[in-house]
C-alpha cells in the first residue's frame, strides 16, 4: 500500500517529469522506479544506464530526470510526513535509510556526469499539496537557467483534492522567458 505522499508525488510530477508515453504495464511504486526514471531499486543504476544508452546525452538526460524526481520526493517527504527526532538532544529528522541511500547514490551519479554543475529545487505548497516547482540549474555556482512549473489543484465532486491536467511552465535563460503548457 503506497503512502499518501507517494500518490501525491506521482500526481504532481505528471506533466512535469512524468508523461503518458512512460507508462508501464506494471505499476512502479514510487513512480520514480519506472524505466524512464530511476528503474527498479534492486538493479544497479549505473549498469542499467551503461547497458541501455549509447550516447552520453541520453545518459545525462536520464540521470538528470532520476535525480530531479528524487529531489522532489525528498522535499515532499520532509514537508509532508510526520518526523520524530532521533533523540531528545537533536532536531535532526529521521528518514528511511534506504531512501537516503538512494538519494545519495543518485546525487553522486549526477555530479559524476555533470561536472561543475548543480541543480537545486524549491517547492511551494498549497494546503499541503505541492503546487509550484522551481528548478535552478547552476554551473560553477552561477545560475544558468530556471524552470518553473505551476500545477493548480481543485476539489472534485467527492471533496478530494485533484490536480488539473495542465502544467504551466516558464523557462528563464539568458534573460529570455519562454512560456508553454505541458500535460501528462
Amino acid at each position: 500500500m503506497p503512502l499518501g505522499i507517494t500518490i501525491t508525488f506521482e500526481n504532481f510530477i505528471k506533466g512535469i517529469t512524468y508523461f503518458s508515453d512512460e507508462k508501464e504495464n506494471k505499476n512502479q511504486i514510487p513512480i520514480y522506479h519506472r524505466a524512464a526514471s530511476c528503474w527498479n531499486k534492486r538493479k544497479n543504476f549505473r549498469d542499467l544506464i551503461s547497458q541501455n544508452y549509447i550516447s552520453e546525452e541520453e545518459k545525462k538526460k536520464h540521470i538528470l530526470k532520476c535525480y530531479l524526481e528524487r529531489l522532489i520526493y525528498d522535499d515532499m517527504y520532509k514537508h509532508l510526513t510526520l518526523h520524530f527526532p532521533k533523540n531528545m538532544n537533536t532536531q535532526e529528522l529521521t528518514q528511511n535509510i534506504g531512501h537516503l541511500h538512494q538519494l545519495n547514490s543518485r546525487s553522486q551519479n549526477y555530479y559524476n556526469h555533470f561536472l561543475g554543475e548543480d541543480i537545486k529545487i524549491e517547492l511551494f505548497y498549497d494546503n499541503l499539496f505541492p503546487s509550484m516547482l522551481n528548478v535552478y540549474y547552476l554551473k560553477n555556482n552561477i545560475l544558468q537557467r530556471t524552470e518553473q512549473f505551476l500545477k493548480s489543484t481543485f476539489i472534485d465532486d467527492y471533496g478530494n483534492t485533484q490536480y488539473s491536467n495542465n502544467v504551466y511552465c516558464t523557462k528563464i535563460e539568458g534573460g529570455n522567458e519562454t512560456h508553454f503548457v505541458q500535460s501528462f
